[in-house]
This record gives structure tokens, sequence and C-alpha cells, in this order.
């Protein structure tokens, strides 16, 4: 007899569950339905296999989820619970839809910074202060709380680290500890910043992460966002500030226990993504958190919002503070933190706002700003787009990567941390104007803002060794309309990004241009007549007059070529940096910035800096000239001049030497500088700078240049440093690794290009480059600098065949260019479409066969004449182009010789012209030729775009001539 379901009872159901909890068995998770037994939850599918079991010993359920097994459970008076009903459930299958997608790949580091850094601080370490900067907290400590306490360990080490010890004693109550070190760590900071303002921001997240990672195998990492949003969650209520992380670690607990470890399958799934080398989070507190973090703050991904954030208050704009803090923030500082209280609603912010005076009078207003704050605090999470505007104009566009914090130090005191992705981008917004918060809902705008944030990857090149990019110096030459321009786009974003697909969206390419432009890496430029070396190279040009002044003053002006030179000898200076591991932590400007403000101090109180020479004498710095250079002479000196000791040629020296005790004669100093004069002031001054980056010079963590913001090249910055030579040996050495610039010449044969280019005409080859065995460099006739051209910089031009001045090209250009040829492209899919039933290629292709027998191939009509948007009429857009473009070109190529136009179109658009009676056209008056000209014919073109000129012929009658086809 075959097996029925129903041969399953409630016997055999009842003793399978005996078995699974005897014998700790660990099911398979449902994806939809828990059967209630017993007061306890099991998996439908599972119980069953087990019952049938015993029923006849062998362990298979082969029927179907859902409806297909519960119906026979329901029927033995067993309950079913729908999972959707259970939020800790529902989290964690989405999370494990989540890993199996992308893996845990954008949260591993957690476990490898475990990996690597478990069981510390240590604290019997010799210098405190050094270990805890050589453990990388990643972003799991919110940075002004990683400021502080580098900061406590340098002045206040033994109480800091006596703070430490009893924090880190088991034998204590946990929530002791922490009551003990957040009010003891205050007492010790209050020793070195006496302002009672001032938070000394070791809060229990911070707290939580030196505790994970001293020993991860007992706690895990907190943030106070999602713990709140946990508790919402399963309807518990949140605890009070100094309990909140003991609260939080018995949910965690209960999460284990209840959920992932009877979950085979995340476990497995876990397991399986996470490498061998990487801490192995045995007991799951990193996987707790992590599935938290990421279904209530992270949200997986989806769901992201998009806001703007105001940026002024009232004439004091906050932004430069957002911009390096890498933050977005709010002020109404007087409310106090919001952590601190508990904000269910806007109605919590209502009741902190009573006391504001502007508010006293209007309660819409106070209503209004209390909904902007609880959206700024509740509702912007991690993955949600944020604009920083001031009016209209968006400073910046980047997404939020941490929670809600409050700094008592500023007044925009409420803030979270943000990635800058786009700063100072082409795009303005008049939505939400007047506000502080708003959020932006048009579907199409935040499309727009989308497709701004996919011009990311622009900035995210690859390092591809320059011989392996196209051409340095190209020619895009062929008639007009065949996409010459147009293509100069996508040639010179895939040289800087070859990763970037060109495939997309015309817009989308155009944007990621319109992006590498405001960066200076690609510059563009159109030749005519009347440019010049001045224009291109350098010249003297006049200055605009400062304010009271009568005179004009002329001083040498860089060119466009210049400034890509420059732009592009920046971009081989920072290669050098990386490969030399100098942008760790801090920038040559950051401490050139920082030394001089150290020395006009001393200036001001009349205590000059005094540095010793190699010999032994002394050298007083004199003073600070505005452009930050340095007057420095022998102490005693009486001279009242002296050449100034240049910001340029010290940094030469900067990266040169690593120490001062490296230089053992002036000569050394003298190759590096390359000037002869103040050699001897020159090491002095960098033996000071040396000892104030050793010994005083303190770089603010905050602000430590590694967001990823756009990076806009400083051209005036560069330009200095180019001419000095500031990046020489950085060209020479790193020019062929480093990111290209792309300077574009529209229209390259209309200019004299002997006279725009001159010298530089052999510099542009590639092996006269700078850093190629055959390099050159020339001394320019205005600055009188020396000049080469980097190997990371590349000149694209575009040639229009059919310009008369074709011929005039030089010759010595010629050779130093490859040359493409863009001829018209009938294949184009955009050339598909019918005209009066012919296809628009072989109307082109008709027009351009009889051009080229009468002329030739450098005269023919291109291909974007033809090419129609989507939206409009074909016949009418084609009408346009003939009279538009089509018709005019001919005029030009053919001198006004209808007839050769009338060879070309056919007698649809060109007819003779009506002038009346014959042998009666002139005025009476002898001429030899009269009656010859009597009896000359006069051609028109017919315009169909005028009725009065249409009477029989009409315009698809004249296609059908010009096809042959009447």
């Amino acid at each position: 007899m075959a097996f029925t379901p129903n041969q399953i009872t409630k016997v055999h159901v009842l003793a399978a569950i005996e078995k699974i909890e005897a014998d700790q068995v660990i099911l398979n998770q449902p994806t939809r339905w828990y059967v209630l037994i017993n007061d306890k939850k099991y998996p439908p599918k599972e119980v069953m296999r087990f019952a049938h079991e015993q029923y006849n010993g062998e362990k298979v359920w082969e029927y179907g989820g859902g409806e297909a097994t519960n119906k026979y459970l329901i029927q033995m008076g067993f309950a079913m619970e729908d999972i959707r009903k259970d939020p800790v459930t529902l989290i964690i299958e989405k999370y494990k839809k989540h890993i199996r997608k992308g893996g845990l790949t954008e949260e591993l580091y957690k476990w490898q910074l475990l990996a690597q850094y478990k069981g510390r601080p240590n604290l019997e370490a010799v210098n405190f202060l050094k270990e805890l900067k050589d453990i990388n907290f990643s972003n799991l400590i919110y940075q002004l709380s990683m400021a502080v306490s580098r900061h406590m360990a340098e002045d206040v080490t033994g109480d800091y680290i006596a703070c430490f010890k009893v924090l880190f004693d088991e034998s204590k109550p946990l929530i002791d500890r922490i009551s003990y070190f957040d009010s003891q760590t205050l007492k010790i900071y209050r020793t070195i910043v006496p302002e009672e303002r001032l938070s000394h921001h070791q809060d229990e997240r911070t707290i939580a992460t030196f505790l994970t990672y001293r020993n991860p195998d007992i706690y895990t990492f907190y943030k106070n966002s999602f713990y709140k949003k946990y508790c919402d969650l399963i309807n518990v209520p949140s605890k009070k500030k100094g309990e909140k992380y003991v609260h939080y670690l018995q949910l965690i607990a209960d999460l284990k226990n209840n959920y992932i470890k009877k979950d085979q399958e995340l476990i497995d799934l876990f397991q399986s993504q996470l490498p061998t080398d990487v801490y192995q989070d045995t007991n799951y507190n990193i996987l707790a958190q992590d599935i938290l973090f990421q279904a209530l703050e992270k949200q997986f991904g989806d769901k992201k919002r998009y806001w703007r954030i105001g940026t002024k208050d009232e004439d004091t704009s906050h932004w430069g503070s957002m911009k390096d803090g890498n933050k977005v923030c709010i002020g109404w500082p007087k409310i106090g933190d919001l952590n601190e209280v508990e904000i269910k609603s806007k109605q919590n912010i209502i009741q902190l706002l009573k006391d504001e005076p502007s508010y006293q009078s209007n309660n819409n207003v106070r209503s209004r700003k209390a909904g902007e704050i609880f959206n700024f605090y509740k509702h912007i999470n991690i993955g949600d787009i944020v604009l920083a505007q001031d009016g209209i104009g968006v400073e910046g566009i980047g997404i939020v990567s941490d929670e809600y914090v409050y700094n008592d130090s500023e007044d925009f005191a409420h803030q979270k941390q943000v990635d800058w992705k786009l700063i100072n981008p082409d795009f303005t917004n008049d939505v939400g104007l007047r506000t502080t918060v708003y959020e932006l809902k048009d579907i199409r705008l935040k499309k727009e803002i989308d497709d701004l944030l996919n011009m990311e990857k622009v900035t995210a090149s690859t390092h591809i060794n320059i011989k392996n990019r196209t051409t340095l110096n190209q020619i895009l030459f062929g008639p007009p309309g065949t996409g010459k321009t147009f293509h100069t786009v996508n040639k010179a974003v895939g040289i800087i990004t070859p990763d970037f697909d060109l495939k997309q969206k015309r817009e989308i390419v155009k944007d990621a241009f319109n992006i590498l432009v405001r960066q200076g890496r690609i510059l563009f430029t159109t030749f005519h007549q009347s440019m010049n070396y001045e224009d291109f190279i350098e010249g003297i040009k006049p200055l605009k007059p400062e304010e009271n002044e009568t005179h004009v003053k002329y001083d040498v002006t860089p060119g466009i070529f210049m400034k890509a030179c420059a732009n592009a000898a920046n971009l081989c200076y920072k290669e050098y940096l990386k490969i030399n591991q100098k942008t760790e932590a801090y920038t040559f400007d950051d401490l050139y910035d920082a030394y001089i403000n150290h020395v006009s101090s001393l200036l001001a109180t009349n205590t000059p800096p005094v540095y010793q020479t190699l010999r032994g004498s002394e050298v007083e710095v004199k003073k600070i000239n505005r452009n930050d250079s340095i007057i420095a002479r022998a102490k005693d000196s009486v001279a009242n001049r002296s050449a100034p000791l240049t910001k340029e040629n010290i940094q030469k020296l900067y990266d040169t030497f690593k120490t001062i005790d490296e230089i053992e004669n002036l000569g050394q100093v003298k190759e590096a500088v390359q000037i002869t004069p103040r050699i001897t002031e020159f090491y002095a001054v960098f033996g000071g700078l040396k000892a104030f980056e050793v010994n005083e010079f303190q770089p603010n963590v905050d602000l430590i240049r590694e967001s990823k913001e756009i990076d806009v090249i400083d051209e005036k910055e560069n330009l200095s440093k180019f001419t000095a030579g500031v990046y020489n040996k950085a060209i020479k050495d790193f020019g062929k690794y480093a990111e290209p610039v792309v300077v574009i010449i529209d229209e390259i044969n209309r200019g004299n290009v002997s006279q725009i280019f001159g010298e530089l005409i052999t510099l542009i080859e590639e092996d006269k480059r700078l850093g190629n065995k055959e390099s050159l460099e020339v001394t320019l006739p205005y600055s009188k600098e020396s000049f080469g051209v980097p190997p990371n910089l590349y000149i694209i031009g575009t040639m229009n065949t059919a310009d008369r001045s074709v011929e005039a090209l030089d010759t010595a250009l010629r050779r130093r260019f490859s040359f493409e040829e863009m001829p018209p492209d009938y294949s184009l899919s955009e050339l598909d479409y019918e005209v009066y039933g012919y296809k628009a290629s072989d109307l082109l292709r008709t027009i351009n066969s009889r051009i080229e027998k009468l002329l030739d191939k450098d005269h023919l009509i291109g291909h974007s004449y033809f090419i129609i948007d989507d939206d409009k009429n074909e016949a009418d857009e084609v009408l346009k182009a003939f009279y538009k473009n089509i018709i005019p070109l001919l005029q030009e190529y053919f001198f006004g010789d209808f007839g050769k136009i009338g060879l070309v179109l056919g007698n649809g658009f060109v007819t003779i012209k009506d002038l009346g009676k014959k042998g009666n056209s002139f005025a009476d008056f002898e001429h030899e030729s009269s009656s010859d000209f009597d009896e000359r014919v006069v051609y028109t073109i017919v315009d169909y775009r005028n009725p009065k000129d249409t009477t029989e012929m009409t315009f698809d009658k004249a296609i059908k001539l010009l096809m042959k086809n009447a």
C-alpha cells in the first residue's frame, strides 16, 4: 500500500520533537512558516521529516512547503505562525539573502582588524600613545573620540592607563567598569582641557570598541543608533546612558541563542564567507553585531533616501568644517545631545525647543524646525545621500557613513559622518529652500543625483603604464559633421579612466568629461587666427589693478598648455608620494603651513628662531613674506635686503633628504635646490623645519587628508611648484606611471601652429618628453624658467578637412602627430530610419558619392547632420538639416556654383530662376556683352520651408528626384 501523508499522526510528531530536543538537532530554518509545538517554534518540513522517521525509519518528506505541508499539522491541532510576524527572523532571512549576493565584503574589515589587533591595547607598552596610534580602529571609533584618547594618552598617560586597567578587569561587574571609565576619563580630561563645555567623547561606543579589541570572544561592537532601533523592533525599552551597552550585550546573547545558533543555514553561509586568515568569531559576537548593523543601520543598501542640508547659519557658512571633517551638521546646540534623552517623535524635540527665544511667539516655526531636527537625528541613515547646499548651489554630495554624534565644541553640534563624493559639482537644486533639513523625493531629481554619483568611478582609474595607453599626440581629421569633437570627449575620458564604460548614455559620459575638466585633468581650447604663443604657453599680460591702484601692472601669465603641464607634473609628484609612502599622515604643505604659523608667532613676540649652519654659525629668521617665503640671514648681519628662501625650494630639500644629518656638505643642498646663492641659509632653515617636524608638529588627526572626495587640482599651487622645479625628479622617475592629463585642441589647423607652439613643437615628441632618454628642456623667453613636457600629458587635436586652412598645417606638426580619419559612418543604427521611403544612410551615401566625384573625400557631408532625436519627426528634422547644414556647406564647397549643387541635389532643390522676358533684362546701355548676359541662366535654391516656393514640387518629391526615383 502506497504511503499517504495522513498516515503520519500526532503521536509521530510528538515523538519526533522529543528526539530533536534530546539529540539537540540543528534544523534547517524555514523561509515563511513555523509550527508551534509545546510552546516552541519548529520548521514544518523538518518536523514532518523526523515524524516520518518515527513512522517507518526513513527520514524523508517529499512534499512541498507552505500549504502542502502545513495542512497536515493543522489537522493534528498544531498552530502555524508566519515568520513575517517575527521581525528578528525576518531580518536574519534578509541578512542571509544579502551575504549570498555580496558576501561579507563590505564589513569583512571588522574580522580582519580583530585578527590583527586582538588583545590590544597593551597596557604595559613603553609608549602608550604610540600603542594607540599603531592600532587601526578604522571607523569603529568616532574620530573625535580617538582624538581625545590620544590626547589623554600623551598628556595624562598614567591616569589614562589606570582607567583601562579597571575597564579590562573581568572580576568586576561590567556596568561598574563602564561607569568608572566614563566618569574617571572625564575627570582627567578636565585637567588638561578645563572648559566644562567640551565632552571627553569616551562614550559607550568607544568603550565597546576597546573591550571588543581586547576580547572579541566576550564582547562585540556597538552603536547607539542600531541598538535603539533593535529595541524598537523587538518592542523592549532601551536603557539610559551608562546602561545601554550592558543591555545591548544581553540582547546580543538572546539573538545568538534563540536565532543564530539554531539557524544552521546562516552559520554555514557565514563560515563559507569568512576567510581563514581573519578572526574566526566562533561565538558569533561579531556576526550578531553585523546582522543588526546591516539590517537596521545600512538596511542592506536598500531604501536610501535623499536629503538637502543647509550649510549656513544666517551669514556664517559651516561648509568648510563639514567638508574638512567629512561630516554634515546642523545647529541648535543648546538642546544638547539627543542620545542623552528619549527621542520617540517630533514632540520630544518641540519640548527641547520650548525655551528657544526665537520660537516663543511662533509655534508653527518651532514645530517645523523640530521636524527638521527629528529627521536629521532619526531618519537620515547610513547609506543615505546628502546634498550640502548654500541656497540653490550644491557645495557637496556625499553618502552618510556613520551614526549621529553630538559635538559640544561646535555651534553646528549635531553631526553625522559623510563620505563626500563630489565637491562643488556643476549642479543646482531649488527644492527645499529656506529649510535646514529637507527630504528630496522627486524621482527625476534623485535620478540626476544618482547619475552624478556614478561619475565617482571617474576618480578611481587604475595606474597603467603610459606605454599601454593610446598615442600621446593624435589628430582626428575628417569632413564636417563626422563627430570629431564628439569623439574627443570619449577619447579623453577613456585615456584618463580606462575602466569607464563609454557605452553608457551620452549624458553620463559627458558628465564624466565635465568632472575631469573641473579637476584639471582635461583642458579644452580652440585654435583660431588670433591665437598665439602668449595665449598657449606664456606671455606678458596686464593684471587687474588692486583697489586704490591707478596704474596697470604686467606679469608673466601662463597659458593653457603650461597649466596642463603643471597639472600633469603634479600627478607625477603624487605618484612619487605614494611610492615613497609620504601621504600616510600629512603632506609637506600641511607641515609648512604649521611651520610658518609657528615662526610667525615667534616673530610677533620678538623672539625670532635661530638655526645653525653646517659649520656651526647661527642664522636668524628675520621675516615671513606674504607669499610665505622666508628672509633669513646671519644672526648679527645688518644687511637690509636678502633673497627670500621660497617654499618650493625648501620642499626640494624635504623631498630629497629624510633628516638634516643626511647632508654632509653644501654641495648636496646646491644640487637639490639648483640655486647657487643662500645655500647656507637654506641648510639652516631646513634644519629648523625638520626639528619642528620631529619635536613640535602635531598634525590634527581629525583633519588628516584621507577623505574620498574628488581631488580638485590647485592650479596656482601646481604652476608655482612646476616652474620652480619641485616636480622635476618625480616627473623623470615616476611620470610614465602617473595618471594622465589631456589637452584637447579643437580646429588645430585654423591657427598658425608654428607661431603658437614655438619651441614646443620638438618637446611634445614622445622621446623628447621629460624622463625619456632623449628628453629636452628649453628656457622660456618670458619667465626664463626651464621647461619640459611631462610624459603623462596627452594632446588630442581635431581637424576639419573641408577647411581651406588645411593646406597650411605645419609639416613639423604633421610629423609629430598620429592621424585618425573620421569619415562619414553609414553603418550607424541612428541612420536606419526612413525618409519618404529611403533610408537616411542611403540618402547620405548618394549625396557624398556625388560630392566626391565633383571634389574629393575631404569635402563630404558628415553623418551627424542626419542623426535625429528619438522624440522628433524624421522628415521635419531632415528638412531642417538640408537648409541649416547641407545646402550651406555645398554653397561653400562649390563657391556658389549652383550648377554643381544641382548635380548633387537634383532639380527638385535647384531650379532656374524666372527673371522675366529675355532680350529686355537690362537698362538701355551700350555694352559689348549685353546679349550674352541676357542669355545667362540664373539658378535658385527651392526653399520648402516657404510655401510660396512650392507650387507643384514638394520636399518629398525633391528627395525622390535626388535619389533618381521621380
